[in-house]
């Protein structure tokens, strides 16, 4: 009972310190992919829109060296730059700002979207229009974040099954094995102990045969020699 015990602590023992690590690795894969990958996808996106602002800026830049006092009121051909630029990407909203950081209403661009992905946009660095030195101005470009998340969730997911199906493995595997030897040693000892009993019970029954015999042989040593001492007399 006492190895059996000890056993069965080493089992407890082992799974106590395999739960931590597959709940570790199931975390890391279901959570910390996704996360990273969702990191990585809107660093790119926010430098995108960044991108996108500075081309915006330096087409901007040429309105104004056109007519200095007039670009802000140049409305169709701004309309004629943002359209190539809005209509094949994931832009959601543009807008100028003159010197003072007051929005241009005419050089603003907002796309029609649904409700839902109105609340999940990624805005981009500012980037400035310069002319002659000077900041005349700068443009902001938000992009939309839908895509990502749809993805990201999807990677979540993905990463959740796989997560969890290592962590499965990480646990149950190693666990399994141990408590397959284990019943096999124990097997092996109940088999020995079997065979170490019927050994002392078959030496003990040749020990009890060994002192009958030797009381036997006692006796008649002992009737020999009474026999000789009366044939003496």
């Amino acid at each position: 009972m006492t190895d059996t015990g000890k056993r069965e602590t080493f089992s407890q023992q082992l799974a106590r310190r395999l739960f931590p690590l597959a709940l570790a690795i199931g975390c890391f894969i279901t959570f910390v992919i996704p996360a990273i990958y969702y990191t990585v996808e809107f660093t790119r996106a926010s430098t995108e829109a960044h991108s996108h602002a500075e081309m915006l800026a330096h087409d901007i830049r040429k309105l104004a060296s056109e007519a200095p006092a007039l670009w802000k009121y140049q409305a169709t051909k701004y309309a004629e730059i943002i359209h190539p630029l809005a209509s094949g990407q994931d832009i959601v909203h543009i807008i100028v700002l003159d010197e003072k950081k007051d929005p241009i209403s005419q050089y603003e661009h907002t796309r029609a979207e649904s409700i839902l992905s109105r609340e999940f946009h990624i805005k981009g660095d500012p980037a400035p229009i310069i002319f002659n030195n000077r900041k005349i101005g700068e443009v902001e470009v938000t992009v939309s974040a839908s895509s990502i998340l749809l993805k990201t969730f999807i990677a979540l997911m993905l990463c959740s099954i796989l997560g969890l199906s290592l962590a499965n493995v990480v646990y149950r595997f190693p666990l399994r094995v141990t408590l397959k030897l284990e019943r096999k040693i124990l097997e092996y000892q109940e088999t020995l102990e079997e065979k170490v009993a019927q050994r002392t019970v078959a030496l003990q029954e040749a020990l009890d045969r060994a002192c009958i015999l030797t009381e036997e042989a006692r006796a008649a040593s002992r009737a020999k020699s009474q026999f000789l001492a009366n044939m003496s007399h």
